[in-house]
């Protein structure tokens, strides 16, 4: 993130917003034959009235000494938000096909270590991925990430956006929502109803538009004559198939010529 840092353990956060994502890099100097880990940070700050306060946080992680255990654990967001900020450290330290190459290489890294440790020798060198499925999201974010905007050019303020994103934005700015809205409910872009999940009586319901399911971020799944909306968060992108049916260009745009 975007701070001070007066020492190893001290950083000075000019604000401090509940939106972002912070990330601690850590090394163990010993081995630790303990069951449970803590962790401690303080923070201190000033209130929008001016009253300084500290805040604790405590956190207790288990250990292992089982590499399978380790992956089992492993938050696939998390490690994208982190080779995130590597990436970026990277690219304005280095060069863009650097960062890139480091995305690339830490996902190769991360399938070869669980290849080699985890996966049983009887099993076929042709079978799908071979990693946990709790990180089977992580290759696809990772690669995805080679291709944004900040990654492939001088673009200094996506790679500032990538550095200040909360975790759920990050993860939409690499991997878009995409619509299919050629053959979407009739019921879609109607405004519909959004209950409050902390209201019990659905007195905080909200008006909200019916949008379809969202379908998977791959050009095998999408249809030639289709029609798709991409939302990455902060720009949509209306994605028009060569083959779309007139129809539907007609009913978007008032005429049959795409061109």
């Amino acid at each position: 993130g975007n701070f001070f840092n007066r020492s190893s353990d001290l950083c000075s956060f000019p604000t401090f917003p509940r939106d972002q994502s912070y990330l601690i890099e850590m090394s163990i100097e010993e081995t630790i034959n303990k069951p449970v880990v803590y962790f401690q940070a303080a923070v201190l700050h000033s209130t929008c009235f001016g009253e300084r306060r500290i805040r604790v946080m405590n956190l207790a992680f288990p250990t292992s000494s089982k590499l399978v255990d380790i992956y089992a654990s492993d938050d696939q967001l998390a490690i994208a938000n982190y080779f995130t900020h590597k990436a970026i450290e990277k690219a304005l330290s280095s060069s863009l096909p650097e960062a890139r190459e480091y995305l690339i290489a830490r996902v190769v890294d991360i399938l070869n270590v669980y290849r080699k440790e985890l996966v049983a020798g009887n099993v076929s060198g042709a079978s799908p991925l071979q990693i946990s499925t709790n990180l089977r999201m992580l290759p696809l974010l990772l690669f995805c990430l080679t291709k944004h905007l900040a990654f492939r050019g001088e673009r200094a303020a996506a790679l500032n956006n990538l550095g200040s994103s909360p975790i759920p934005q990050l993860i939409k700015s690499i991997y878009p929502t995409v619509y299919s809205l050629h053959n979407m409910p009739d019921t879609c872009g109607l405004p519909g109803v959004k209950e409050d999940e902390d209201d019990e009586e659905g007195a905080g319901a909200e008006i909200d538009v019916v949008l379809p399911d969202p379908i998977n971020d791959s050009k095998a799944s999408w249809e030639n004559y289709g029609l798709y909306l991409i939302d990455n968060g902060s720009e949509l992108f209306l994605w028009v198939s060569g083959n779309v049916v007139p129809g539907l260009v007609q009913d978007l745009f008032g005429t049959e010529n795409l061109y």
